[in-house]
């Protein structure tokens, strides 16, 4: 796992298109909306990023179900979205 200055870097990269999509549209829309634009300004940023990445969640070694996140940045970074409904 990268530590130190490349995560720095990311994240710092990351909360920039987050700003960016969050002052394009706004609060008040559905959470998809927010998702793709975000998937879209992270591929234009040089970001790699797997939406709705399946992760297995397992109790004393036994699969109880999956939880998927909105975006996974760089294989490290969990990114939830969560709409403001107002601004």
């Amino acid at each position: 796992m990268n530590e130190g200055k490349p995560l720095e870097d990311m994240t710092y990269r990351e909360i920039g298109t987050a700003m960016k999509v969050h002052n394009a549209l706004g609060p008040g829309l559905k959470e998809a909306a927010y998702q793709k634009a975000l998937s879209l300004e992270m591929e234009r940023a040089g970001l790699s990023c797997e939406g709705e990445k399946a992760v297995p969640i397992s109790v004393d070694g036994t699969d109880i179900g999956l939880l998927y996140l909105d975006h996974l940045v760089e294989g490290q970074l969990v990114v939830e979205e969560k709409p403001s409904l107002t601004s």
